[in-house]
Formats: structure tokens, sequence, C-alpha cells
């Protein structure tokens, strides 16, 4: 699971996927907007079968939060 998320990340950073780990901050670390994080929202709901709503959105700071949101909403 974390590599097909680390491959839709990748499609919105620079970094590079070697370096997104679980403790990757999505905005930070990654360098994403907002705008940037509602599109990659979509696509991972798109991969995964999965709903983000906007509040729950707001909660997920790190790559490995998306991971938690991924396997309990699956």
């Amino acid at each position: 699971m974390l590599e097909r998320l680390i491959a839709i990340l990748s499609n919105y950073t620079e970094v590079t996927d070697k370096t997104i780990t679980e403790d990757t901050l999505i905005l930070r670390d990654l360098g994403l907007n907002s705008y940037a994080l509602a599109e990659m929202a979509g696509d991972v709901e798109d991969e995964f079968g999965i709903e983000f709503t906007d509040s729950e959105l707001m909660m997920i700071k790190t790559v490995g939060d998306v991971l938690d949101y991924i396997g309990k909403h699956q």
C-alpha cells in the first residue's frame, strides 16, 4: 500500500520517491499547497476506493496518517 501511495505523491512533488517515508510531512516536506493536496486526495480516493471529508483531510499531516486512514476506511 505504501508503494502505491508514494507513486501518487510523486506526481505532485519534486521530492524523490526514495525519500518519502511514513514520517514525511505532506505539506512541509513534499511542498504541496492546498490545491495540490486536494488533487492528490482525489487520486488517493480513486486508487484506494475511499473518500475524505474536508475536515478529515485537514487532520492528515503525514504519509503515515494517510496510510492509517486508508486502512480504516477501505
